[in-house]
Order: C-alpha cells, then structure tokens, then sequence
C-alpha cells in the first residue's frame, strides 16, 4: 500500500510516468490529467524519434547518391536502382535508407564497380590505340568499337565486351580480321 501511494504521489508531482491508481482518495481526475500529459509526451517523443530516423536516412541517401555518381558517373542511375544479391536482393538506394551496415555494403559494392570500370576503360583505350593503327579514318575506328560482333558472346560490341587483356587482346585480332577484309 504504501509503494502504490508513493506511485501516485510521483505520478501527481510529475516525477514518474507508471500507471497508477487513486486507491479511493479524492484525484481521480488529477491522475487522469497526469495521464494525458504523460500520453501527449511519449507521442511527442515517438516523433521526435521518427523524425531523427528520417534525418538519419536521409543523410545516408546524401551520402550514396552523389558518391556513385561521381565515382561511376553515367552508370550511377542504372547502378543505384538495380537490386543486388549482396545488399540482400535491396537496391543500393534502398539498402542505404535502411541501415548505415548496409550503407557500409553498398559503398564497397560501388568501389568495386568503379574499380572494375576503370579497369575496363584501361583496355577500351589500349585497344583503341592499337586499333586506330588499323583505321585511317576515326569514325571508321567508333563504329568498328560500338557495332556488335557475331563472333563474340552475345554479338557484344568490342568496347562492351573488353574486361581485361585478354578479351582485349580478342577483339583487336576480331577487328584486325575484320579491317584484312576490307
């Protein structure tokens, strides 16, 4: 009896937010105001709560948005939308919005990606420096590198298909045979 009585003298000096009853003495109402106010302060503090969420995610959005575009550039907008087994099947944007773990996955994931493009842009230029001792006309040289191949897998074009030395070493004999025939 006397905790349940020092409960709701907290509970009326605004000192305690429990339940309480007024165990027949004369604040029901009091207790019941005491209430609401404790009510309106954690509804206020679930909003506040939200918003710092929605804060937070949306400084991990403005984190991952212009760091793929810079690192990637045109293939940010694909990339950034496209879902990825390793961010469990969640695009990147999604992934970033959800937790900063998964923010920390798709960030390494996009490093790796621009790795591997620049790498790829190593080889489209090795070949088409090579090439261009092919052409004499470098209009010649873009069409040889952006029209598909029916003797490489997917009729992929040569700059689409290059991934390192050697895919670059096959499409410069695939255009080599190609310019002998002309």
């Amino acid at each position: 009896m006397k905790k349940a009585l020092a409960t709701t003298r907290a509970v009326l000096k605004d000192q305690c937010e429990e339940e309480t009853e007024d165990l027949g003495l004369p604040v029901r109402g009091a207790i019941q105001a005491m209430r609401a106010t404790h009510e309106a302060r954690a509804a206020q503090r679930n909003v506040e709560a939200d918003e710092a969420e929605r804060l937070k995610r949306l400084e991990r959005l403005n984190t991952i948005t212009p760091l793929s575009n810079a690192l990637i550039g045109d293939a940010h907008s694909n990339w950034i939308e496209t879902p990825h087994s390793s961010l469990i099947g969640m695009t990147p944007r999604e992934a970033a919005a959800q937790s900063a773990g998964l923010l920390e996955n798709a960030t390494r994931l996009l490093h790796n990606l621009a790795a591997e493009l620049a790498k790829k842009a190593k080889w489209v230029d090795e070949l088409e420096r090579e090439a261009s001792k092919l052409f004499s006309r470098p209009d010649k040289l873009c069409l040889c590198m952006t029209v598909s191949d029916p003797d490489l897998p997917g009729l992929a074009s040569p700059s689409v298909y290059i991934k390192d030395e050697q895919t670059m070493q096959q499409c410069l004999v695939l255009l080599r045979r190609r310019f002998g025939k002309r």
